[in-house]
């Protein structure tokens, strides 16, 4: 079952549909739902100073944005998902979105105070997520805020579902930790259920 599962999204007709931002944003409501676990999480995570400026790798549509009152920099490789983006926040002075590759971003060195990857990695193969996670140390003063799933978790349903994600690369936990500890201090993890999604 989640072999036939996995076959159906990674077709190609179902990536390049999957590409539109209504479509992503319908697929990740039936997986995650309204993510209100993950918003109050990052919530209470954002402790910002005054005038902190703060990056989101891979923001896609820029679903995490409004949670943010500090200046915002959304980047994503998708130029649908940021133009879906801008023009969500087009009056918000703010919010500022932009097509960047997160291997090789234009940014000064620790120029943002928090950098946020939010339920990105597992699309990324490692060499690239270890590419990324450097550029993210370079640019980030004070911490790096991520979230993912963990596909070896939870009911044998849940990880049926979660096979309809079309990210190739889901690590267990053990894993994620292991990656990000090359870059970063981790100061703090749990694992939660997030609509369908087990979540860490």
């Amino acid at each position: 079952m989640l072999r036939f599962l996995q076959s159906l999204v990674t077709h190609p007709r179902a990536r390049a549909l999957l590409d539109s931002p209504v479509v992503f944003s319908g697929v990740r409501f039936f997986l995650v739902g309204l993510q209100r676990g993950t918003k109050r999480r990052l919530r209470d995570s954002l402790d910002l100073p005054e005038r902190a400026r703060v990056l989101d790798v891979c923001c896609g549509p820029g679903d995490f944005a409004g949670l943010v009152e500090a200046e915002y920099h959304g980047v994503d490789l998708n130029p649908r998902f940021i133009q879906l983006a801008q023009r969500r926040y087009r009056r918000t002075a703010r919010k500022m979105f932009r097509v960047i590759d997160a291997t090789r971003m234009e940014f000064p060195d620790r120029w943002f105070h928090t950098t946020l990857f939010i339920n990105a990695m597992h699309h990324f193969p490692t060499d690239m997520v270890r590419r990324m996670l450097r550029e993210m140390a370079r640019v980030t003063s004070a911490r790096l805020i991520v979230f993912d799933m963990d596909a070896q978790q939870g009911a044998w349903w849940q990880r049926a579902v979660m096979a309809c994600d079309r990210g190739d690369h889901a690590r267990p936990i053990a894993t994620q930790r292991a990656l990000l500890e090359e870059q970063f201090h981790i100061e703090d993890s749990e694992v939660y259920t997030s609509g369908c999604i087990v979540q860490t």
